[in-house]
Parts: C-alpha cells; sequence; structure tokens
C-alpha cells in the first residue's frame, strides 16, 4: 500500500517537474542545482511555493 505523500512533498515533486520539463532555463542549471535565474540573483517564481 502506498503512504499518502504530504502536500509539500507533492508540492515540491510538482516543482521538480515543471523545472526539468518545461523552464525555459532548465538546460542552464550547474553542478549545484542552481540554473541562470539563480545564479544572477533573481528569485525562480516557483521557489514561492516552498
Amino acid at each position: 500500500m502506498d503512504e499518502k505523500k504530504s502536500a509539500m512533498k507533492i508540492i515540491e515533486e510538482v516543482c521538480e517537474d515543471i523545472c526539468n520539463r518545461y523552464c525555459k532555463y532548465g538546460d542552464t542549471v550547474d553542478e549545484d542545482g542552481e540554473c541562470e535565474v539563480g545564479r544572477g540573483g533573481e528569485e525562480c517564481p516557483l521557489m514561492r511555493l516552498y
């Protein structure tokens, strides 16, 4: 039986999916997992969900 996921875990997974598949900066991620926007000092709009 699958254990129930918390709302926070679901939001994290959805954000990761969006970053990996739909974000126009997804291919700019470095070894620390930071994309071009983050390295430029801007905040990713998805971070508001965390």
